[in-house]
């Protein structure tokens, strides 16, 4: 027999050894759960934003073309107005319209116009705010998973650190 050598009596208390490899085991344990828990959640605010990226495309887009519409349409109405040949046919036909009338349909015509032209105004503001709100959203979103990758990158951090550790001797122990 070796005096270095504990012999088959001599009792070591691995106990506290077991303890801490438990204590490691459970922290990285949580610590792979909060990691997925920041993956699950970087990917449902990326989703958040491709879905309301896409509903702003889609909302600028239907606005845009009501835009063009309402402008084709003012400039037709402007058009009309301004053409000889169409001049010509008005100038007959409001010869034979009573002069009464002829008020009445100006009037409404006039009415017709400046509704276009406020509604006109009206889809540009709107537009204007889409955008605003638009990059907000892109900003608040980007901030967000900016916070989620941060969260990410600490937790794997924090799991490359506890995997690096060496086993804690008890000051128990003999």
């Amino acid at each position: 027999m070796t005096p270095d050598r504990p012999t088959a009596d001599a009792s070591i208390n691995l106990q506290p050894w077991l303890a801490e490899i438990d204590a490691l085991k459970q922290q990285i344990e949580t610590t792979e759960r909060e990691a997925i828990a920041a993956r699950e959640s970087a990917d449902r605010w990326r989703q958040l934003y491709t879905q309301e990226a896409s509903q702003r495309r889609h909302d600028l887009d239907a606005t845009q073309t009501e835009i063009d519409r309402l402008k084709t349409e003012l400039a037709r109405f402007k058009d009309a107005v301004q053409t000889p040949t169409e001049a010509e046919q008005l100038t007959v036909k409001v010869a034979a319209i009573a002069e009464d009338e002829l008020r009445d349909r100006l009037v409404a015509a006039l009415a017709q116009r400046d509704t276009l032209i406020q509604q006109v105004a009206t889809l540009e503001t709107d537009l204007a705010l889409e955008r605003a709100e638009h990059a907000k959203t892109r900003s608040d979103l980007t901030a967000a998973l900016g916070d989620t990758v941060e969260v990410f990158a600490r937790t794997k951090a924090k799991i490359s650190q506890l995997a690096a550790l060496p086993p804690q001797i008890s000051p128990n122990q003999p």
